[in-house]
């Protein structure tokens, strides 16, 4: 029993033991699972690039890759402190977002850390240090005409600052200072402050820009002028104005520039030429257009040299010219802007005639008006017989045509004057005319009637003048009467007839008629012969009677046509002859054995009568006066 009792303790007892070994490895399996459930996972470190600059005192930290932070788990380091808030940071910092911050102070920093602090103990994800490995440098460039200081390569402790001076040389301006290849203006200084890096500094200069001329110097309010402005310094110009308005211009060269003037009010303006050295400044003269009120005289011969007075406005001293059919005029004078003088100019071509126009011009243009103004004309003058021709550009004629004058009879009257004849041919004109000029009669000899001989017609085209008639001869045989004409002979006798002149009264008027003679004991005294003017005088009982006065031409204002004057017997202090129109031609008559003088050659004047055995004086040839225009 015990044996079998030691046996089933015996058994109880390995039963029981091998549960409880089962219990212990079951135990130790759980505790064993425990331990390893329970141990904890180590944490992934993130992985991140930045980007990090420094400007002045700010500092630039871009998430440039890798893994997004999250606010909370890492740190910002600047010189070793945490500057974590000053950044601002996102709740997460993700790729492209940059994060800046201004440091106080001068100095920048040294170092910029990003430190991880999510894994327990902290791990520096991302670094920069910041510091020079030596000075940095600035480089200087300086183009002509000026210079920088210092210059060439200038070394700048890291951090530190330099100042650089940029000097223009006499006559230029600077243009512009490139720092870095940016514009930072034209100023001549320029200073770097906390460098940190290696820059360039670049200055430009330019020739200040000169004004010598500009020509013309003036020019209408309308502008549209050409003008050629020169100095120096015009390469590059930007702009051209005058009086503040752009011109439109070309630069030429660095001396030269072509522009046309803008429109501006009359007087003098500011021009400016704008260029990179700066500007030019000039002035410039919009002088008001010229107007043209009148000429006088406003005719004139071809030859010129005739002395106009033109009224207008906006005439210039010492800047205006005048032209007349197209050539200068002469000596002009300003006496204001509104009058002045000129000498008229030969018309062209040498010798025309006709309408011609007046242009006066300034600065300012040419006057409107003026056409037609001046009438240029052609006098010709014909002493003997030949044709007229009727020069260039002429339409219209006036003439004076005078007939020849007759000669004084022997111890008789005074001639006649020959026939005076005025008037105008008005278009239509042929381009020539016939001439005749006619001759003087001769006077009366103690032959025959002794009468004195009649002047002959002178004639242009179909107008003629007639010759005067021959004054009367006391020699007898009823030879005491004058002779008709143009204008009439004088008498002699108290019973001789008066020659009848062209008087007023008829068609076409030429002349007037001779005097009466007279008679005192058998002494004779004769008539006057007829003027152009009024008729011969009568003879007194002891004074013979004068010629008639003679015609003005008005082309020439020559007087013509004068009629002879009455030659007498004289006894001792008795009478003497006649007094010729010695202004139109006519010659005086003669006293007792003198003979009478002749009239005036072209003049159509008659010939004085002779004394009581004088001979007659002859008649002056005629002449012909013509005025084309």
């Amino acid at each position: 029993m015990k044996i079998s009792g030691r046996k089933h303790d015996y058994a109880v007892s390995e039963i029981i033991g091998t549960v409880l070994l089962i219990s212990i490895v079951v135990l130790a399996g759980s505790v064993v699972a425990v331990a390893v459930l329970s141990q904890p996972q180590a944490q992934k470190i993130p992985s991140v690039s930045t980007v990090t600059s420094i400007q002045s005192q700010t500092v630039y930290i871009k998430h440039d890759g890798g893994d997004a932070l999250q606010n909370g788990t890492y740190l910002i380091l600047v010189n070793g402190n945490d500057l974590t808030s000053k950044f601002n940071p996102p709740a997460t910092w993700s790729i492209g977002e940059t994060l800046t911050y201004t440091l106080p102070g001068t100095t920048p920093p040294s170092s910029v850390q990003i430190e991880y602090i999510g894994s327990g103990s902290p791990v520096i994800v991302a670094s920069s240090s910041f510091g020079p490995a030596g000075p940095c440098t600035i480089t200087t460039s300086a183009s002509a005409g000026g210079s920088i200081s210092p210059n060439g390569t200038v070394s700048v402790t890291y951090g530190g600052s330099q100042t650089f001076t940029i000097s223009p040389n006499s006559g230029y301006n600077i243009t512009s200072v490139l720092v870095d290849g940016s514009s930072v203006g034209s100023n001549s200084t320029y200073i770097f402050t906390n460098v940190q890096a290696s820059h360039s500094i670049a200055a430009s200069f330019a020739l200040i820009p000169t004004y010598t001329s500009i020509s013309p110097t003036a020019g209408p309010t309308a502008g549209g002028t050409p003008v050629t402005i020169t100095g120096a310094g015009f390469t590059g110009a930007t702009a051209v104005t005058f009086g503040g308005s752009s011109a439109s211009f070309m630069v030429n060269n660095d001396t030269s520039i072509n522009a046309t003037t803008p429109a501006g009010s009359a007087g003098l303006a500011n021009f400016v030429v704008t260029a990179p050295g700066g500007s030019a400044t000039g002035t410039y003269t919009y002088v008001a257009t010229p107007t043209f009120g009148g000429i006088s005289p406003a005719t004139g011969p071809s030859s010129g040299i005739t002395s106009v007075t033109i009224s207008g406005t906006n005439f210039v001293t010492g800047a205006t010219t005048v032209t007349i059919d197209g050539t200068a005029a002469t000596n002009i004078s300003v006496s204001s802007s509104t009058s002045l003088t000129a000498t008229t100019p030969a018309s062209t071509p040498a010798g025309s005639a006709g309408l011609a126009n007046v242009v006066v011009t300034t600065a300012g243009g040419n006057s409107p008006g003026g056409t037609g103004a001046y009438d240029y004309y052609v006098i010709q003058t014909f002493t003997v017989s030949t044709p007229s021709t009727v020069p260039t550009g002429a339409t219209s004629v006036q003439y004076c045509v005078i007939g020849g004058g007759a000669g004084g009879g022997y111890y008789g009257g005074g001639g006649g004057a020959g026939g005076f004849r005025i008037g105008n041919i008005t278009g239509g004109l042929s381009a020539s005319y016939p001439i005749t000029v006619g001759t003087g009669g001769a006077g009366g000899t103690n032959t025959g009637t002794g009468q004195g001989g009649s002047g002959i017609a002178s004639v242009f085209s179909t107008i003629s003048a007639a010759g005067g008639g021959g004054g009367g001869s006391a020699r007898g045989g009823g030879t005491a009467n004058g002779v008709s004409g143009g204008s009439g002979g004088g008498a002699i006798e108290t019973s001789g007839t008066i020659g009848a002149g062209n008087t007023p009264s008829t068609t076409p008027s030429q002349g007037n008629n001779g005097g009466n003679g007279n008679t005192t004991s058998s002494h004779y005294y004769g008539g006057g012969g007829g003027g152009g003017t009024v008729a011969g005088g009568n003879a007194a009982s002891t004074t013979a009677g004068n010629g008639g006065a003679g015609t003005t031409c008005s082309i020439n204002s020559v007087i013509y046509s004068g009629g002879g004057g009455g030659g007498g017997y004289a006894a001792t202090g008795g009478g003497t002859g006649g007094t010729g129109a010695t202004s139109g031609g006519g010659g005086n008559g003669g006293v007792g054995t003198t003979a009478g003088t002749a009239g005036t050659a072209n003049t159509g004047g008659g010939g004085g009568g002779g004394g009581s055995t004088g001979n007659g004086g002859a008649g002056g040839t005629g002449i012909v006066i013509l005025k084309y225009y």
